[in-house]
């Protein structure tokens, strides 16, 4: 069983519960010594208990819970926790090769990590990177088309460049009042590879177009139009590298 908290609101931070063991990192967040702080952690999986004694609630953010509930305990439990296998190597530091990369990577809050980089969370950080983000905001022209060119990109994970997996956040679909799957942000995503025209829309109640062949590069540009009166702002995020320098 592991329990990873980076950031616990009202206290310091644990790092790494494995299966008994416990270290502490020095506080990145607000250290309060005299507000209590429990958790528990058992080899099979169990709810953890966090309270507070003194002063009211804890509030639990930017942390991964991994094969545990994160329930039973009095307090609030922010959408920003992430419920995955943290993906550490041996000495804890956040994973990020051809097949795997840490959900950890560029995921905690604070204090910038030293490359310029959001935090990642846990007690180490990984390799030295660049990250990208684009809220689609007010941006776009008159016909509502978001010019996008990407200035860092994932060259290490296989597959993180694919029309599918780099645009995700904009491919999320919902069912509409008849049950039937409708985009929830996207009309169409434009760009052209060798001089030749390409697109991704939505036809016949899927996507329609290169989402698994196609490759995001840079600087490549992309024409990106939403749906009228979409829910939210969707962000598009990056972690990676420039691809004009060298790694």
């Amino acid at each position: 069983m592991k329990i990873m908290l980076r950031y616990a609101i009202l206290t310091a931070i644990m790092i790494g519960l494995l299966s008994g063991s416990s270290s502490l990192k020095s506080a990145a967040a607000e250290y309060q010594p005299d507000i209590p702080f429990t958790i528990g952690n058992f080899e099979s999986p169990s709810p953890i208990s966090v309270s507070s004694w003194n002063y009211g609630n804890p509030s639990v953010e930017y942390n991964i819970f991994h094969n545990t509930v994160p329930d039973g305990f009095a307090g609030s439990f922010s959408a920003t926790n992430i419920e995955e296998d943290p993906k550490l190597d041996a000495n804890h530091r956040p994973i990020w090769t051809a097949s795997t990369m840490s959900p950890c990577i560029d995921s905690g809050t604070g204090d910038d990590d030293p490359d310029g980089t959001p935090r990642d969370i846990g007690a180490k950080t990984a390799q030295e990177h660049a990250y990208w983000e684009y809220s689609f905001e007010n941006q776009a022209d008159y016909e509502r088309w978001h010019w996008v060119s990407y200035p860092v990109l994932n060259t290490i994970t296989y597959n993180a460049l694919q029309a599918s997996e780099f645009f995700k956040e904009l491919l999320i679909v919902h069912l509409n009042s008849n049950e039937e799957p409708t985009p929830t942000y996207l009309e169409k995503i434009q760009w052209y590879n060798e001089g030749v025209g390409e697109n991704i829309l939505w036809y016949s109640e899927n996507w329609f177009g290169p989402i698994e062949s196609h490759y995001v590069s840079s600087p490549q540009g992309y024409k990106i139009k939403l749906l009228q009166n979409v829910p939210d702002t969707v962000t598009l995020i990056e972690s990676g590298f420039n691809p004009t320098l060298p790694l």
